[in-house]
């Protein structure tokens, strides 16, 4: 076809349509592509088109040029309607692009006029026709329908327009070859179908404002249906991977401009949705793919500005979080003329390249690095809409890169970390002309200007902000300096805390090992039942002497072993090191369960054998020299106590050694540092000329080596001072008797755990916000379903075939609306009362919600005599859900851990409700863990529920704990309940 060149693939031609739709004042233009049906279907609500329209232009060849005519309004349509629009796309273009997405399309257009609405337009084309050699195109019949406006064609009247066309094949049959009329026909069958019901399904249970361009009621605008699309498609799409973006996404994301905060809405708002295989729906160019200006807003560095009609630059500098400073920047090839190409804006924010290096927390920085990867570049708009390809990462048009390459030190900008725009019009800078195909700017004279002013500014930049001695780069080079240090110190204090981490962790992990093998007890009756033999012997001796001999070793050895099982069990937690959440968890439950070893194996044992000592001396006490069997074991204790006293003095001084000459050698390096370097800069000064220097550059060359030596001892002096206060510092804290690791400790943990509350209150909060909005969605969707229930019963009575179908239906949404219940907590607060609760009607309310999931995994749900009857005041919004998480769970591991005869058991307890199962146990050390935020043992768990239902149990004053945990026990829970909570 004539112009098809112009056309270099489905990007382009989309991105042509969307130029179309804004020359028809349309507000919004969206693609929606159904994977599975071959289906693409681009809408938009602009003004459309007349049947005549639609005859005689859109039908007619044309190439003439329409690009830069003059502007024009469409009053009619509204307030949108008056801002004045220039034509963007070329007469024939929309025919040409079409056709390049796929053979055969229908069309809908319904125009709106100054004498008001029109009927609907419906026609089906397919391309393979027009590419037929000798064809006398006079005798193509393109099937035109026409129907009331407000509606939409059904089946049969694509059928109808089918019929003609395919009488119209009959008639060119001997000029079209037959594999052509085959294929023509082929395709052709495949339209037949309902685009009213394809249409509409589109927009089912979207929000009212989320609705797209629809030519039902007052709607208008012009819709393309092309089916089957070229298979090139599919592959533009399965090119975008996370690293890159795939050139569909690159050519169609940021068609309007809504980057800039302050900056008016685009006239037009496009959207691409891929309808998956899988039922998941893709929006590739919505507002949020694209930059956003809550991320413009957050850039490290953004630059803003006007270039003049003399290529002046007049704009602002805004370095990380610093007031924006002005900066003004001459053209050098102005030459006091106007320039060619016009004055235009620019603004663009840059992100640093490592995350030490920005303000950006972590996860945030690493969100939008990953977004400039894939859509990073300086974009290009006129008149609010994008020039195509600028802003593709792989069209470097300002040599970003190139310089970059050659020295990245010198030439700051990359050109994936800046996210912005440059801002031209027709109005303003009409010598910028696009070319045909769509490749950017025709290279006259006016784009050389044009281009050579981005390049001095860039370059500019650099050289005046960004580079190591930029004459206004102190801020930036001072507070990027900070944060490499600060990256430095913590990378270097990592690497010291690491392996004591390390052995700390291995330590704990052996310690829960031992603990839920049962080691402790087993050791524990095994020194019991050495010494008791021991004991024994010693009993039945004669000689009173040897007696007390044998006693005082048997002791020595009694008080070793039992301190070596102690020592076996005990974990140091390192000093001057902060621990991680699951770190920390994982100590206090350590502590918790050595003291529960203390008090039930390590006391008793030693408490057994001061009672068999107690025991022989009552009854052989008379032979023995009590005197010096007590003397005898004071002075073991006391060579003990001596022993680790002196070995940590030794200790304690070595390290004092160490320090001294690690300080001593340190200063010495530092001092070095500083002669070094004033000798140098001393030498530099030496082998400079100043002879034919006049006083101002004898002035400014003497202010250069001030400043060098100035820097040089800045840095040498602040570490040297540093140090004294280092030093002053861990000389108060000894003699406060307060250690600088317990305290470096002590803010490490603090700060962990700030950090943490923080990530766990924004979960928190995300959370509910899901929740709200869903919650808000349900009740409306669950009225609309209850009525249509409701009115389908009488129909359902009456149809014996329809009775079935309605019974199941009832039953099923009576099951979901059990689930909806659940979001009842979140109305607690506007329905807000006790009610009495039994044990039986919770016994009943589980068996609803789960008695489907019991059966196909044959678990049984016991429930005592005595917590049936089980009566209680209390909030059922916030009880019954924690019921709903624990049964959950015990379904899980019930059926992942394969239990025959699975049971659910709930019983009453002194302090509240018990439910356990027989499903794996719970790890000691896991006893409080699972009750963290996020953290969970199940295969693609979330790690809420029972973080959930804790805290809400908590906010009543009740409480959900483990009880008897251990691999080996069962899985118990234990709802306590609040004193003030009713029983019966």
């Amino acid at each position: 076809m004539l112009g098809r060149q112009q056309i270099a693939g489905i990007p382009t031609a989309l991105h042509e349509l969307f130029k179309n739709a804004y020359d028809a004042f349309a507000r919004r233009v969206e693609v929606d592509v159904l994977v599975q049906r071959r289906v693409l279907i681009l809408r938009d609500d602009g003004f459309g088109m007349t049947e005549a329209d639609f005859r005689e232009r859109w039908l007619t060849l044309g190439t003439e040029s329409k690009v830069g005519q003059a502007e024009s309004t469409a009053d009619w349509l509204g307030e949108y309607g008056k801002i004045p629009r220039r034509i963007l796309g070329e007469k024939g273009i929309g025919r040409l692009a079409i056709a390049a997405i796929g053979p055969a399309v229908l069309v809908f257009t319904r125009a709106s006029r100054p004498d008001g609405l029109h009927d609907l337009v419906v026609s089906l084309i397919h391309w393979g026709l027009f590419e037929i050699p000798g064809l006398d195109l006079d005798g193509i019949r393109i099937p035109i329908l026409t129907l009331p406006g407000g509606s939409l064609p059904e089946e049969s009247d694509i059928q109808q327009l089918i019929d003609v066309f395919c009488s119209n094949l009959r008639d060119l049959d001997k000029s079209i070859p037959f594999e052509m009329s085959e294929r023509i026909i082929a395709d052709l069958e495949q339209m037949n179908f309902s685009p009213r019901a394809v249409l509409q399904s589109l927009d089912q249970g979207k929000h009212e404002d989320e609705v797209g361009p629809s030519l039902l009621d007052d709607g208008h605008g012009t819709f393309f249906i092309v089916r089957p699309y070229d298979l090139v498609l599919d592959s533009d799409l399965s090119e975008e991977t996370e690293a890159e973006a795939s050139k569909l996404e690159k050519f169609l994301i940021g068609f309007g401009n809504t980057i800039f905060p302050d900056f008016p809405q685009p006239p037009i708002m496009a959207a691409f949705r891929h309808h998956r295989a899988d039922a998941q729906i893709i929006d590739y160019i919505g507002e949020r793919a694209f930059f956003t200006p809550e991320e413009y807003s957050t850039a490290d560095q953004i630059i803003e500005g006007h270039f003049d009609e003399y290529g002046q630059f007049i704009g602002t500098v805004k370095i990380y979080d610093r007031p924006p400073v002005p900066y003004t920047l001459n053209w050098p090839g102005s030459r006091g003329d106007k320039s060619l190409c016009g004055a235009f804006d620019i603004r663009f924010g840059y992100m640093q390249g490592y995350q030490h290096q920005s303000l950006l927390p972590k996860e945030e920085w690493a969100r939008i690095d990953a977004k400039l990867k894939r859509i990073g570049g300086l974009y290009l708009y006129r008149d609010g809409v994008r020039i195509l390809p600028y802003g593709n990462n792989d069209y470097d048009f300002l040599n970003i890169e190139k310089r970059r390459n050659l020295a990245a030190k010198d030439w700051y900008f990359s050109f994936r970390r800046i996210f912005g725009a440059i801002m031209v019009s027709y109005s303003q800078n009409s010598a910028l002309q696009e070319k045909a195909g769509r490749e950017g700017f025709r290279e006259n004279l006016a784009y050389r200007q044009f281009k050579d002013m981005l390049e001095n500014l860039l370059k500019s930049l650099a050289i005046d902000f960004f580079r190591p001695n930029a004459p206004l780069g102190e801020e930036f080079q001072r507070i990027k300096s900070e944060m490499d240090l600060r990256k430095d110190v913590l990378e270097k204090r990592e690497k010291l805390v690491k392996v004591r981490k390390d052995k700390f962790k291995e330590s704990l992990d052996l310690f829960f090992d031992k603990v839920e093998k049962g080691k402790p007890g087993e050791e524990a009756e095994q020194i019991k039942a050495k010494f008791d033999t021991r004991f024994d012997a010693i009993a039945e001796l004669d000689d009173p002497d040897l007696m007390g001999e044998q006693l005082h070793w048997l002791e020595e050895e009694i008080r070793r072993s039992t301190d070596d099982l102690r020592q076996g069990y005990r974990v140091s937690r390192p000093q001057g090191i902060g621990l991680t959440k699951q770190m920390t968890s994982d100590w206090r439950a350590y502590r918790n369960i050595y003291s529960e070893l203390e008090e039930n194996r390590f006391t008793p044992l030693t408490a057994h054998f001061d009672g068999r000592l107690a025991k022989l001396l009552e009854r052989r006490g008379d032979a023995l020299n009590r005197r010096r069997l007590l003397r005898e074991a004071l002075e073991a204790k006391q060579q003990v106590i001596k022993k680790k006293a002196t070995r940590g003095e030794r200790e304690a001084r070595e390290g004092l050694t160490r320090a001294r000459d690690s300080i001593t050698k340190g200063i010495s390096t530092c001092v070095t540092r500083l002669h070094n370097e004033v000798a140098t800069v001393l030498s530099d000064f030496e082998r400079t000329d100043v002879t034919g220097l006049n006083g101002e550059a004898v002035v400014e060359l003497r202010s250069t080596f001030e400043r060098r030596l100035d820097k040089a001892a800045e840095h040498e002096v602040r570490f040297l001072e540093k140090l004294r206060e280092q030093m002053d510092d861990l000389a108060e804290a000894i003699t406060a008797g307060v250690l600088p690791d317990d305290v470096t400790s002590a803010l490490e943990d603090s700060n962990r755990e700030l950090t943490e509350e923080m990530e766990e209150s924004l979960h928190w909060a995300q959370v509910g916000m899901a929740l709200g909005m869903v919650q808000h969605e349900f009740n409306g969707v669950v009225r609309k379903i209850k009525q249509d229930i409701g009115l389908l019963q009488p129909w359902a009575k009456g149809t014996p075939a329809l009775r079935e179908l309605f019974g199941d239906l009832r039953t099923g949404f009576s099951h979901l609306e059990e689930y909806l219940r659940l979001f009842a907590p979140l109305d607690r607060r506007l329905y807000r009362q006790r009610v009495d609760l039994s044990g039986d009607e919770i016994r009943g309310y589980l068996l609803s919600v789960f008695g489907d999931r019991f059966k196909r995994h044959g678990i049984s749900l016991d429930a005592t005599d005595e917590f049936r009857v089980f009566m209680l005041k209390t909030f059922p919004s916030t009880l019954l859900p924690v019921f709903i998480n624990l049964v959950d769970n015990g379904c899980y591991w019930l059926t992942k851990g394969n239990v025959e005869n699975g049971y659910i058991r709930i019983d009453t307890h002194p302090d509240g409700i018990i439910v356990e199962n027989n499903g794996p146990g719970i790890e000691q050390r896991l006893a409080e863990r699972i009750f963290d935020f996020g953290f969970t043992t199940k295969e693609h768990g979330r790690g809420m529920g029972l973080s959930i239902a804790r805290r809400a149990l908590r906010h009543e004053g009740m409480d959900l704990q483990v009880i008897e945990p251990g691999s080996d026990k069962p899985s118990r829970f234990l709802i306590k309940l609040a004193s003030d909570e009713e029983k019966e």
